[in-house]
């Protein structure tokens, strides 16, 4: 029986309720071409040009979208807002999100 894989691109949604520090379940997603995957990503992520919360955003340097022979799970990009509003910082954010795309290798038997 031969192996073969696949790549999935994962995409996950989280953030905050109401109330500080109660996390919403988390919401994802699963595509098999990076394009619709980081189209959706950004959909979903923090808007970064709102003065009222700051948005971090990390981009992992070490992913390669041709590298097709890294197979481990490796997060591509984040962005998430600053928490802080509780604290009196005006601009963090009061109800904070994030969003992550990631890419795996999913062997399958043919």
């Amino acid at each position: 029986m031969a192996m073969s894989g696949k790549f999935i691109y994962i995409v996950t949604n989280y953030g905050c309720n109401s109330t500080p520090s109660d996390l919403w379940t988390p919401q994802t997603k699963l595509f098999t071409n990076y394009k619709d995957a980081y189209s959706y990503f950004l959909k979903i992520s923090p808007y970064f040009n709102d003065r009222d919360n700051e948005v971090d955003q990390k981009i992992n340097k070490k992913y390669d979208h041709e590298d097709m022979t890294m197979k481990d799970y490796i997060v591509i990009e984040y962005s998430k807002h600053k928490p802080g509003y509780h604290s009196g910082e005006p601009n963090k954010a009061k109800r904070p999100q994030g969003a992550v795309i990631a890419r795996y290798y999913l062997p399958l038997s043919l």
